[in-house]
């Protein structure tokens, strides 16, 4: 049996990061990762942020806040 569960309210936050760019070979443009936050601070507050790293070489890794604190990034 599958889980069903109804749909987030659609209030999304996006706590940092700026814009990337790929170049054609896959990679970032910066010389640094960028992550960017995104968290439901207004009507999930319990829900914990989660921090999207893009690595200069293209890669993503997606993390979890620990700390309830989604201002400072997932700590």
């Amino acid at each position: 049996m599958l889980k069903t569960q109804d749909a987030l309210l659609p209030t999304l936050d996006s706590l940092g990061g700026t814009a990337i760019t790929y170049r054609g070979n896959g990679r970032a443009t910066g010389t640094a990762a960028t992550t960017f936050v995104f968290a439901f601070t207004t009507d999930y507050p319990s829900l914990a942020a989660r921090c999207v790293r893009i690595e200069v070489n293209g890669r993503p890794n997606i993390t979890a806040d620990t700390d309830g604190n989604a201002a400072n990034g997932c700590n």
